[in-house]
């Protein structure tokens, strides 16, 4: 299909021919062919004259040619290498035919015949970084076509990567041709390795089995990403980043998920921590109105020790340069990173991973952050490391401490919240929706009005109520006076109350006992 393209060339010309499944079928006429033809840059054509051997300009320096074949195969393992196989075949006519394909499901495929001319080798047969190349660059026209095609067409599509395709692609040669003889046709159709995928089948980490100690900690580690606890977020950005990343060639997705990852780890640590120091949310949430730079510039060191500083060589330096800059670049320029890039950029997460772990296990910050380092860490890291002490142990199972968990996701809630009342996604309280809540305490009963989409509450007037309920509410609070357990809340689905005037909404941990955000359980002190 490109024995015509470079009909004047005095030399002879070196095809590779790959047969590429894409992911979704196109539907483009069958045998419809794109061609490509990359011509001398002004720089090369300079040098050539420098060099006193002058190229021609319009003289095409490579070409690619793909051929896009809509087929209907038998494939097995629905990767595509059955319908490319079965193409490949027809593609040649010197091939045997017959050649037999394992049953499977019939799909419908675009398989793209891509023909490459090879870059200058020695010796009579390609070596296999050049053929490598030949795939990069067929890669590299195909997603464009794709591109083009999803604009033109107004249809989404899964633009084709190394990292997405079988773990081996047919592919032909047909080597030192010339215009002026016969085509010649292959005789011999082989399997080239794509390299960068092995996943499916042969995972390019050489993961080991799964244990039975890690069977066992699935469950719980579903609970644990299912209740949205602190870092619970950051593992699972760090998985979409390295999926994309080494599984599907998306480089651009790869980075800014990474980046993500690496601002989802570090507000949370200096979120938990604020919350361990029994900050307030009110007062923690003006830390975060400043920018993340800004924030690992002026709030880490202090508290974890360690070099912050993104001038001096070291993990935050690593992630300034080879991550967050690079997703500004993606973010605000379009830029479309290289893989070398990429990979560079999920390193630099990692070392900030392990920067912050190191530093959160020292003696005096364990000391100080013990509850960050737990949540971090898990009581399996800990112990691990052998940081498991006795006091940790006591810390951990001290039934007077708070509930880490629902109290920290409250704190970080009204910390959001804070943010929020100064943009436009600020919710206002209305008490048509509110609930009516009665707190009953050593000091007596107060009445409450609480908007749980607005996440506030406001003092009401006590409604009227019938001699049961009356009843119940005296027993209840005659209980509380007894046991001094603290205020209880009891809640009315069926009672209206009207709110003080002027109303003031405040958060609710302010007034309502099951609302705590405080570590130090100092939520209704003044």
């Amino acid at each position: 299909m490109v024995d015509n393209l470079k009909a004047d060339a005095p030399t002879h010309l070196n095809l590779v021919y790959f047969f590429i499944p894409l992911a979704e079928p196109l539907g483009l006429p069958d045998k419809f062919v794109q061609r490509f033809a990359e011509y001398p840059s002004v720089d090369d054509w300079k040098a050539s004259i420098d060099e006193g051997n002058p190229i021609t300009r319009d003289e095409p320096t490579r070409i690619v040619s793909l051929m896009f074949h809509e087929a209907s195969a038998e494939d097995p393992d629905l990767s595509g290498l059955g319908s490319a196989l079965d193409v490949a075949v027809k593609a040649f006519p010197a091939l045997p035919r017959g050649a037999g394909q394992p049953e499977g499901v019939r799909v419908q495929r675009t398989i793209v015949e891509a023909a490459v001319e090879l870059l200058p080798f020695h010796g009579d047969e390609a070596d296999e970084a050049s053929v490598s190349e030949a795939l990069d660059k067929a890669i590299e026209c195909i997603r464009d076509i794709q591109r083009a095609y999803s604009i033109v067409c107004g249809r989404p599509v899964t633009t084709v990567t190394r990292e997405r395709l079988p773990a081996f692609v047919p592919l032909a040669f047909r080597l030192r041709l010339r215009p002026d003889t016969t085509p010649s046709w292959p005789e011999e159709l082989n399997l080239f390795m794509v390299n960068t995928n092995l996943s499916q089948a042969y995972p390019a980490d050489n993961r080991e089995a799964v244990q039975r100690e890690q069977c066992e900690q699935l469950g719980r580690f579903v609970e644990l990403l299912r209740s949205g606890r602190v870092f619970s977020r950051y593992p699972d950005f760090v998985r979409e980043a390295e999926t994309a990343l080494r599984y599907q060639g998306e480089y651009r997705v790869a980075v800014v998920l990474a980046a993500t990852a690496a601002e989802v780890l570090l507000d949370d640590l200096l979120m938990h921590m604020l919350w361990e120091e029994a900050r307030r949310p009110e007062d923690a949430a003006p830390v975060f109105e400043r920018g993340l730079a800004t924030r690992v510039r002026t709030q880490y060191h202090t508290r974890l020790g360690g070099l912050w500083d993104a001038q001096r060589a070291g993990p935050v330096q690593q992630w300034t340069r080879k991550l967050a800059a690079l997703r500004h670049r993606v973010v605000h320029a379009g830029y479309n990173p290289t893989g070398k890039e990429a990979a560079e950029a999920h390193e630099a997460l990692l070392a900030l991973e392990g920067f912050i772990t190191a530093l959160i296990t020292q003696q005096q910050q364990l000391k100080a952050y013990p509850r960050t380092a737990a949540m971090l860490l898990g009581e399996p890291g800990l112990k691990r490391r052998g940081l498991l002490s006795k006091r940790y142990t006591k810390l951990i199972q001290d039934s007077n401490e708070p509930f880490w968990v629902e109290t920290f996701l409250r704190w970080r809630r009204i910390v959001a919240q804070c943010r929020a009342n100064s943009s436009d996604e600020r919710i206002e309280p209305e008490t048509r929706r509110a609930k009516t809540l009665a707190v009953i305490s050593s000091n007596g009963t107060r009445w409450w009005l609480f908007d749980p989409e607005a996440y506030l509450a406001c003092a009401a007037h006590p409604p009227t109520l019938t001699d049961k309920v009356r009843a119940e509410l005296d027993k209840l609070a005659n209980t509380v006076a007894t046991d001094l357990s603290g205020p209880i809340s009891v809640e009315f689905s069926a009672i209206l109350a009207d709110p003080v005037i002027p109303t003031e909404w405040i958060f609710p941990y302010q007034a309502l006992p099951l609302f705590g955000v405080m570590v130090d359980r100092s939520d209704l002190s003044p």
